[in-house]
């Protein structure tokens, strides 16, 4: 009995000394972890601190700016931004909000310089000039991004013929039409094959082959692309001959083509005209009769 007291006294004491130690070595934890914890707000602050100032200042200011502008912006205007940076190519690194501050900000820089250059130079305010260069500030890059669209449609206009007459080659050559698709954009690197490798990626990824082609026709937005893929869809929809429907699509592209390049050459004479009239005829004239007018100054004395 005296026995089993003892090994009950042991037992109770070593079960106390746990508790005792677990407490302890809680407590240390919490204070640890506490100390940390003030550790890493301070580390936060010092980093917020250190920063430079295009983080802590200017970064915060555009999305301000871009919450403002996306509010006030209204619903379509925003929809013909989105039109023209999908048919640039732009989708991923640009946004109508991004593209309309630009144009602000842009305008606001041009003003800004102009007011300065007033200022300094203490000449008469002119809001005309003003006005000009903020409307000018607006205007460029907007103008940009659709120089952007129409070079790029201008390029699937010129490529596609030739992509089709590829694409009628490698189906009549008995590949599938998907497999066809993929190894003529492999072969004719542009926009169109782009788009066309989205399409297919889509398509592998389980979406149907018509919406990824409308997408296509609606990335694009090039008369001849709507013409081809809506001739696929109907020709998947009909069960007709695949090969037969490239190869007229092929014909019909390339005469098209022949007949935007001779809209395209009608149109130099009228877009020459500007140039010749204030560039090119001017320096002629000073080419031709500076000399005389030297000459003719010398004997008037």
């Amino acid at each position: 009995m005296g026995a089993l007291v003892y090994v009950l006294f042991g037992v109770s004491v070593f079960i106390f000394f746990i508790l005792v130690l677990t407490a302890v070595t809680r407590s240390r934890l919490r204070v640890g972890e506490r100390l940390s914890e003030i550790e890493e707000i301070d580390a936060d602050d010092q980093d917020e601190m250190r920063g430079n100032f295009l983080e802590r200042a200017i970064k915060p200011l555009y999305q301000g700016l871009m919450n403002l502008v996306s509010k006030l912006t209204p619903a379509n205007m925003s929809s013909n931004y989105e039109t023209l940076i999908i048919r640039a190519g732009l989708s991923r690194s640009m946004t109508p909000i991004r593209l309309l501050l630009s144009q602000f900000l842009l305008a606001a820089v041009l003003v800004g310089i102009r007011i300065l250059i007033f200022v300094i130079l203490e000449q008469g305010f002119s809001f005309i000039q003003v006005l000009i260069l903020a409307v000018i500030g607006f205007a460029l890059p907007w103008l940009n991004i659709k120089n952007q669209a129409d070079k790029r449609s201008d390029q699937i206009r010129k490529s596609l013929p030739d992509f089709l007459d590829m694409l009628y080659v490698s189906v009549e050559a008995g590949l599938g039409f998907d497999a066809a698709l993929r190894m003529t954009a492999e072969k004719f690197p542009g926009p169109f094959s782009e788009e066309i490798m989205k399409s297919l990626y889509d398509i592998s990824k389980g979406r149907d082959r018509k919406e990824a082609l409308r997408a296509v026709s609606y990335r694009i937005q090039v008369k001849e692309v709507n013409s081809f893929i809506t001739a696929v869809i109907q020709a998947e929809a009909l069960g007709s001959d695949i090969a037969s429907m490239l190869r007229v699509q092929s014909e019909f592209m390339r005469i098209n083509r022949q007949q935007w390049a001779q809209t395209k050459a009608a149109q130099m004479p009228m877009k020459m005209l500007f140039p010749l009239i204030f560039l090119m005829l001017p320096a002629l004239f000073i080419v031709i009769l500076g000399p005389a007018l030297l000459g003719i100054f010398d004997v008037l004395g």
